[in-house]
C-alpha cells in the first residue's frame, strides 16, 4: 500500500492519503487485537499491544524504504496515533520523538515535510500533563519553518503548527494547583500568540500581498517588514509552501477563540473569503504573484472556519453568496482551460472546499440551499467526470463528491460541523435536502 500511494508532494493528497491510513490501520490494529485474543487468554492490554506492535513494523521499514515509501509511513505514523487508545501514551511518545528525528533532518525533504503534518496531528493525542513533548514538538516545528530552504517544508511546518494549536488551552480551570494551573495557562496563551505571529511572519516573506490583509489581526501586533527576505517571484511551481500556511492559519480559529481573540476569528474568516475572488466583480483573476496558492489554501480553509464561527455564534454572511463564490470560480476556471499544474491544484481545491460547504450548511438545517446552486455546482462535477481532465481535477471533483454527502475527506481535525445539530433547536431541513441531493447525484452518474 505504500508503494502503491504516490503524494508527489501535494500537502491536500498528503492529507486525503492520511485520511486512508487512519481507517487502514484502525482495521489492522482490530485484526492484530482479534488474532490475540485466540492466542492468549490473559487479560493483558491488548489494544495496546497492538498498537506498539504496528508501530515496530513500520519503523523497520524505514532502513529499506524510498522517499514514496517514507512519505507514507510518516504518514501512518501519525494516522496510528490517532486512532490508539487512551492508555499508550508510550506508543504515542514513541512515535513523536521518531518523527521529530526526521523533522530536524534537513537533507531529506520529503521526511520532513510529511514529518511536520504528522506531527501536529500527534501534538492532540498527548496525555494532557505530558508538556514536555508538546513543548518538543511545537518547538522543532518552529525552528524548521524559520530554517528550512524548502518552502514546501515551510507550508507543511505553518499546517502542523495550525494542528497543534487546537492542543493548546483546552483545560477547564481548576481550583487545586492553581499556581501550577496559572502557569500552564500563560505559556499556552503565550504559545498560541507565538504560533500565530509565525505563520502570519511566514505568509508575508512567501506571499507579500498577504500583509495588507494579514495586518488586520490584532493578536500579531503591527506588522514590520523591515529585515524581512521576501519573496517576489512566483511559487506556482511549489503552491502548497503558501498553502499549508493558509491551512494552518485556518485550523488555528479555535485556540484563537480560547484565547478570547473573538474579533481575530472574525477578521481570519473574512480573509480567507478576500483570497477567493469574486468573479462576478470587475478585477482581473489572479493578477498578484502567488494569488493562486493563497486562493487554493482558503477554499480548503474556509469551510471547517465557517462551520466553528456558525457553532460559536460569530458568523453573518451570506452562505448562498459564498457557496456560489466557490461554484462560479470553479466554472471560470473550466471555461478557461487553464492548463498549468497550479490551475489543477487550485480546482480540486475549489471541488472539495465546496463540497465540505455544502455538507456543512446541509447537515446544520438552518439554511436552505436552492436547489438551482447546487446543481450548478454538481452540473460542474458531472462535467469534470465525463471529461479527459489530468488526474488532480478528477480526484477533486471525486472528493468534492463525497464531501458534499458528509465524508469530510481531508478533515483530521473535527472542527467542523458534527456538533451543530445538538446545539441549535430548529427545524431539520437537512434529511430532505440530502435525500434531494442524493436522488440527483445518482440520475447525474447514470
Amino acid at each position: 500500500m505504500a508503494e502503491s500511494m504516490f503524494i508527489s508532494r501535494n500537502i491536500v493528497v498528503a492529507l486525503l492519503a492520511l485520511h486512508s491510513w487512519k481507517s487502514f490501520v484502525s482495521h489492522w490494529m482490530q485484526a492484530v487485537v482479534t488474532l490475540l485474543d485466540t492466542k492468549e487468554s490473559s487479560k493483558l492490554n491488548k489494544p495496546l499491544k497492538a498498537a506498539n506492535d504496528i508501530f515496530k513494523i513500520l519503523c523497520k521499514c524505514v532502513p529499506v524504504s524510498n522517499p514514496r515509501v517514507a512519505v507514507n509511513i510518516t504518514l501512518a505514523i501519525g494516522a496510528l496515533c490517532l486512532v490508539v487508545p487512551p492508555t499508550a501514551h508510550l506508543v504515542i511518545t514513541s512515535a513523536s520523538d521518531f518523527l521529530l528525528k526526521w523533522l530536524l533532518q534537513y537533507e531529506h525533504e520529503h521526511q520532513q515535510w510529511s514529518a511536520a503534518i504528522s506531527l501536529g496531528l500527534i501534538f492532540n493525542c498527548f496525555h494532557p500533563t505530558d508538556k514536555k513533548s508538546k513543548l518538543q514538538v511545537i518547538d522543532g516545528l518552529f525552528e524548521v519553518i524559520s530554517n528550512a530552504d524548502s518552502y514546501l517544508v515551510k507550508g507543511a511546518c505553518g499546517l502542523g503548527l495550525g494542528y497543534a494549536c487546537q492542543g493548546l488551552l483546552t483545560r477547564a480551570d481548576s481550583t487545586s494547583d492553581s499556581d501550577l494551573e496559572a502557569t500552564t495557562q500563560f505559556n499556552e496563551r503565550a504559545s498560541v500568540k507565538e504560533v500565530l505571529h509565525t505563520v502570519t511572519a511566514s505568509l508575508v516573506k512567501l506571499c507579500p500581498s498577504s500583509c495588507h490583509s494579514l495586518k488586520k489581526l490584532s493578536i500579531c501586533g503591527t506588522f514590520s517588514m523591515e529585515g524581512m527576505e521576501e519573496n517576489y517571484d512566483s511559487l506556482d511551481d511549489d503552491p502548497w509552501a503558501i498553502a499549508g500556511l493558509v491551512l494552518g492559519l485556518g485550523n488555528s480559529v479555535v485556540a484563537l477563540y480560547r484565547l478570547g481573540a473573538y474579533e481575530d476569528v472574525i477578521e481570519i474568516k473574512n480573509i480567507l473569503i478576500s483570497w477567493i475572488p469574486d468573479v462576478d466583480s470587475s478585477s482581473v483573476l489572479f493578477d498578484v504573484v502567488n494569488s493562486v496558492s493563497l486562493c487554493m489554501g482558503s477554499c480548503l480553509a474556509l469551510p471547517s472556519v465557517i462551520a466553528f464561527c456558525q457553532r460559536v455564534e460569530l458568523l453573518n454572511d451570506d452562505l448562498d453568496a459564498l457557496f456560489n463564490r466557490y461554484t462560479s470560480l470553479a466554472t471560470e476556471l473550466l471555461n478557461l482551460k487553464k492548463s498549468e499544474t497550479v490551475f489543477q491544484n487550485l480546482l480540486m481545491a475549489i471541488c472539495i472546499g465546496a463540497g465540505s460547504l455544502l455538507s456543512g450548511i446541509l447537515n446544520d438545517g438552518v439554511h436552505a440551499m436552492k436547489f438551482a446552486d447546487v446543481k450548478k455546482f454538481l452540473d460542474s462535477l458531472k462535467y469534470i467526470y465525463t471529461h479527459p481532465y489530468p488526474p488532480l481535477v478528477h480526484l477533486g471533483g471525486m472528493f468534492g463528491a463525497v464531501n458534499a454527502f458528509g465524508a469530510g475527506a481531508g478533515d483530521l481535525t473535527g472542527i467542523g460541523w458534527q456538533s451543530m445539530n445538538s446545539q441549535i433547536k430548529h427545524e431539520k431541513v437537512s434529511p430532505l435536502a440530502r435525500n434531494t441531493l442524493t436522488i440527483y447525484f445518482s440520475v447525474m452518474l447514470e
